[in-house]
């Protein structure tokens, strides 16, 4: 395993740790949900550069690095469906949310097809 797909199972980690922090908190501080979320989309971002990194490093191949960008694409639109009160950007981010698991469910499948 190279240093950037360490370090992109890393950042999914830290994602998954913040989110569970931020329900954990919501009841004794009021903002902790908006902030785990926020801190949360930030790991999502640098876990996408780290797959970059490790696709030009040739350590991955295309179709699974777009199986993993659009999980955590998947993931990010559904915490912003989370945090938005806005009826029409939850509607959004529902629809996006679809798209990106199907997405990723495709690039899966590819990766899968063309594993040898």
């Amino acid at each position: 395993m190279s240093k950037h797909q360490k370090l992109v199972v890393v950042f999914c980690l830290l994602t998954a740790t913040s989110i569970l922090l931020g329900q954990a908190t919501k009841t004794s501080f009021p903002y902790a949900l908006l902030v785990a979320y926020f801190i949360g989309f930030v790991f999502i971002i640098l876990a996408i550069i780290n797959v970059g990194k490790a696709y030009d490093e040739k350590v991955i191949k295309s179709h699974q690095k777009w199986t993993v960008v659009f999980c955590l694409l998947f993931v990010a639109s559904s915490m912003i469906g989370q945090v938005t009160t806005t009826s029409y950007v939850q509607s959004v981010t529902f629809f996006t949310t679809i798209l990106f698991l199907i997405l990723a469910t495709i690039y899966a499948y590819k990766a899968y097809v063309n594993r040898y």
